[in-house]
């Protein structure tokens, strides 16, 4: 309905476009969960080759992009740096390495494996 018998046009009886985004995506999350499915995200292997100084500041951005590294290792006055982030964020890594490294950084990554993720179903912008 979108108002009352012979009244004018009442917004507040009427439906959007989001109010049906909203529940259909509130619908799919209990029946997800009723069914026992579980949301993964794929996670990159990475290697990240810097200089010395900047470790401090990679490994900070590798942590705030949800990445965890887990070794460490010298290599002919570079250090590289070994770990998983979720491929999502590989991109901002790729973006912010420059910066941090004064160019002298580079990564490579490769796909993993998958996770449950930490965020559940993504949602749209």
């Amino acid at each position: 309905r979108q108002s009352h018998s012979h009244g004018t046009f009442d917004a507040s009886m009427s439906s959007t476009a989001g109010d049906f985004r909203g529940l259909t995506r509130r619908l799919l999350v209990r029946l997800m969960a009723r069914a026992g499915t579980r949301v993964e995200e794929p996670v990159h292997r990475f290697e990240l080759e810097t200089p010395e100084p900047a470790l401090g500041a990679v490994l900070r951005a590798v942590a705030q992009l949800h990445g965890v590294p887990s070794d460490v290792r010298d290599r002919s006055g570079m250090l590289l740096v070994t770990g998983d982030v979720p491929a999502a964020q590989v991109a901002a890594l790729r973006r912010r390495l420059p910066t941090l490294t004064r160019g002298e950084g580079t990564l490579v990554t490769t796909f993993s494996h998958h996770r449950p993720a930490a965020t559940g179903p993504a949602r749209r912008q």
